[in-house]
């Protein structure tokens, strides 16, 4: 079954001071969602000539990052859920098209496996990726994880909050496995990015959260923010070691 959810995302890059600020704040009104704290990975797809990132660096409003994501209760465990996702921007909206997969789908997806086609019979998302793979020769590019802590409130339903840290990603892939080999830290220890994902508006609280703590929103990039970070690892490597 597809999953269709659109709402808004705005970025925050703050440091481990404001965290923990600003997560005391929250938990007057706020608690930790069902999944509580988890671990994200994510391995995404582009063309050979980089389209989906020059799309983000472009800064086209209307664009699109196809993925799999797999979820963890904790960095040595196994997926607990994996999905196929296309994460859509129009505009300033987000959708996300998703479907459920199971690791061994998982696995050939990566690898570059040919998806038969009794699986892609009646199935929009498999079917839109598998156009993308013969027409635009997608493959995956980069792998990420992190670990994200997720809130929720009663009181502001429409609202979701979480706040992502400890970054690795890595350009080496082998099916699901963690980055490994070559392990980059795209994103200072130091640091968070929190997200405010909130459907239709941004409750008059939050706004105020904002303003007090003075934080500015930013365009950061987990997809492009890894690419960059890895790269420059990779040339730094080489350059030291006398190659070009």
């Amino acid at each position: 079954m597809c999953d269709i959810l659109d709402r808004f995302e705005i970025k925050y890059l703050i440091n481990n001071n404001k965290y923990h600020l600003l997560t005391n704040e929250l938990k007057k009104l706020f608690k930790l969602d069902n999944n509580g704290i988890y671990y994200n990975q994510s391995i995404y797809f582009d063309t050979f000539d980089n389209e989906f990132y020059n799309d983000k660096i472009e800064g086209y409003k209307n664009r699109i990052k196809p993925r799999i994501r797999a979820y963890r209760n904790n960095i040595y465990a196994e997926p607990s859920n994996i999905f196929l996702e296309f994460k859509i921007r129009y505009s300033k909206c987000i959708k996300k098209e998703r479907i459920c997969i199971d690791h061994e789908l998982a696995n050939k997806i990566v690898n570059g496996y040919t998806i038969n086609e009794h699986i892609l019979d009646n199935n929009y998302i498999l079917q839109k990726f598998n156009k993308l793979k013969i027409n635009k020769n997608i493959h995956p590019v980069i792998n990420i994880s992190y670990k994200r802590e997720a809130y929720y409130s009663d009181l502001y339903r429409n609202l979701r909050v979480t706040f992502d840290s400890q970054f690795m990603s890595s350009f080496l892939i082998s099916g699901l496995k963690l980055p490994y080999g070559c392990i980059n830290y795209p994103l200072n220890p130091n640091y968070s990015i929190m997200e405010l994902k909130y459907i239709k508006y941004l409750p008059t609280y939050f706004i105020h959260l904002i303003q007090k703590y003075e934080l500015q929103q930013q365009t950061v990039s987990k997809f492009g923010l890894s690419l960059e970070s890895a790269k420059t690892h990779i040339d730094n490597l080489r350059s030291r070691s006398g190659l070009t």
